[in-house]
């Protein structure tokens, strides 16, 4: 009887034991229960993000998320346009249309009616990209044209780097794109000085729900390669005719030829307006050979240039700085007062990638140091885009004096700055 009672006691006490440890690993979880609940509470409060304390990215974007973050502004007084409300100095732009009309991007835009923008032309029968200068309210420059000779370019990149303005279309496309690495190459197609800054976007009536891209202006000349074929530099006259809503200003060349100006100064042209230049008295085009624009159609217009005593400068081989020195001071002798200098005109006429470097690292020391008319303060990243460029300057292939020559240039507007 006494051994049958122990063991009971003992049994009840292993249970007792049992059971404290049940009740003491319950309280464990009761307390990570609570831990976990009051992370959740914690995190659902986090959640609640307002929208001014969103990054706001200046490249590698999309236009529809700096809409959401509210760094955009809109202009409807010409186009129906939405733009980056930010100033850049270097940027590219990159559209993409499933259907609708082709896009039209907008560069470097000042005021309502000042500002570059590319776009697809479809009114005409070669289908050309084009870049457009507008002045003011009624005048435009035609500033690039190449004949595509097909009716819907899908995916339009562009963008300008220093006084150059770059762009370039895809017609069609097939499988899915990754809108930050587009697939095509900028092409540096002309030469202007007019604006220096400005706001980035395009017209918002291009079609049902275009996909624009603002990217980093490295995009535009880290994939340039040198051009092969005809090139030739001319003078062109001058023709102004009405078309829409105001005056177009081209220079008299015929249809079916890639072609894009050289620092183009029309009277109504901000520079001419302040006295920094004078007004061009005729067009300086570099005219180049391309899938459309064939030797045959070049020939021609070189013909009729020489037989109206035009400059011409024809080229069949890569052309050295020395020789594009000569050319730009024939030129200035003619009475085209450029602001646009030697490595502009040499970069143009090349589309080299090593050349690039001094072309930019030119602007900037003419605009920054030497005419004072921009001011880099408050430029998004402006440091980080003189750090790339200083970076491609220091590895280009050109001759040790030019490069030191340039590289000092760029210290200078670092410095400034």
């Amino acid at each position: 009887m006494c051994l049958s009672r122990m063991f009971s006691i003992k049994r009840a006490l292993e249970l007792r034991k049992s059971l404290e440890k049940l009740y003491s690993k319950l309280d464990e979880a009761l307390s990570k229960i609570d831990e976990v609940s009051k992370k959740i509470e914690e995190t659902s409060t986090q959640r609640v993000v307002r929208i001014q304390d969103l990054e706001k990215p200046t490249e590698n974007v999309d236009f529809t998320y700096i809409s959401i973050v509210r760094e955009v502004v809109s202009e409807v007084k010409l186009l129906v346009s939405l733009f980056d409300k930010r100033d850049y100095v270097d940027k590219a732009l990159f559209i993409a249309t499933n259907r609708g009309l082709p896009g039209r991007l907008l560069l470097r835009a000042v005021a309502p009616c000042k500002w570059y923008s590319v776009y697809h032309y479809t009114s005409q029968s070669d289908y050309p990209l084009r870049v457009l200068k507008s002045l003011d309210r009624g005048n435009y420059v035609i500033l690039y044209n190449n004949p595509l000779n097909k009716d819907s370019a899908k995916l339009i990149l562009a963008g300008i780097c220093g006084s150059t303005i770059y762009a370039n279309a895809l017609l069609n496309y097939e499988d899915f794109y990754d809108p930050y690495s587009p697939p095509l190459r900028a092409r540096p197609c002309c030469t202007d000085t007019t604006f220096t800054k400005g706001k980035f976007g395009y017209d918002t009536t291009v079609g049902a729900q275009p996909q624009v891209v603002l990217l980093p202006p490295s995009i535009l000349t880290e994939s340039a390669s040198s051009h092969v074929g005809l090139v030739v530099v001319m003078e062109s006259e001058i023709v102004e005719h009405e078309e829409n809503d105001g005056v177009v200003i081209e220079p008299k060349i015929g249809s079916g030829i890639t072609w894009g100006a050289f620092d183009f100064a029309h009277s109504n042209d901000d520079n001419v307006k302040s006295g920094l230049r004078r007004a061009s008295n005729k067009f300086v085009i570099v005219v180049k050979q391309g899938d459309y624009s064939t030797r045959e159609s070049i020939s021609k217009e070189v013909e009729n240039a020489l037989s109206k005593n035009m400059f011409v400068k024809v080229f069949e081989s890569i052309v050295d700085r020395d020789k594009v020195k000569e050319i730009h001071t024939e030129l200035k002798k003619r009475g085209h007062d450029f602001i646009a200098g030697i490595d502009d005109l040499w970069y143009l006429l090349t589309e080299s990638e090593d050349v690039a470097p001094l072309a930019i690292a030119d602007f900037y020391y003419g605009n920054v140091c030497e005419l004072g008319r921009l001011k880099l303060d408050e430029i998004p990243n402006i440091e980080e885009t003189l750090k790339t460029l200083m970076c491609k300057l220091q590895k280009s292939r050109v001759s040790t004096s030019i490069k030191e020559k340039h590289v000092e240039k760029l210290r200078r507007v670092m410095k400034i700055g």
